[in-house]
């Protein structure tokens, strides 16, 4: 949860600096009149990009919170099914997922699976190196 948290507050944070920068951008076209930029983009379209640049921060920040919050969920799930060691492993390989639907998958196979080791060949890659696992 204190991730998700994170990912929210990282999103909040570049649409600060965001903000900053368009403060800036005005001191700068105040003081100094129209510029190469300002004259070769347009206003509209500086603060366009900026607008832009600061919803996808923010909508990027935001998914990386829900696949960390489904991250630490499948962790405490998997320990209170496993044991704390299978939680930790399994945090392991599913560190690196982003992708929600992969993550929902590895939930179910939490609980298809009847042993620890049984969830972690499913996370893990396949032995024959096709790459049956939630990882890449």
């Amino acid at each position: 949860m204190l991730l998700f948290f994170q990912a929210i507050l990282v999103g909040l944070v570049v649409g600060v600096l965001a903000g900053v920068c368009t403060i800036l951008y005005d001191i700068w076209d105040m003081t100094f009149g129209d510029d190469d930029l300002a004259g070769a983009l347009g206003r509209s379209e500086v603060a366009e990009g900026m607008e832009r640049g600061r919803a996808e921060g923010v909508e990027r920040g935001l998914a990386e919170g829900v696949a960390q919050g489904r991250v630490a969920l499948l962790c405490r799930l998997a320990a209170r099914r496993f044991g704390v060691d299978v939680a930790r492993q399994a945090g392991a390989l599913l560190a690196d997922v982003t992708d929600v639907a992969r993550l929902d998958e590895a939930g179910e196979w939490l609980l298809e699976c009847d042993t620890g080791d049984a969830l972690l060949a499913r996370l893990g890659p396949s032995r024959d190196g096709a790459g049956n696992g939630v990882p890449g």
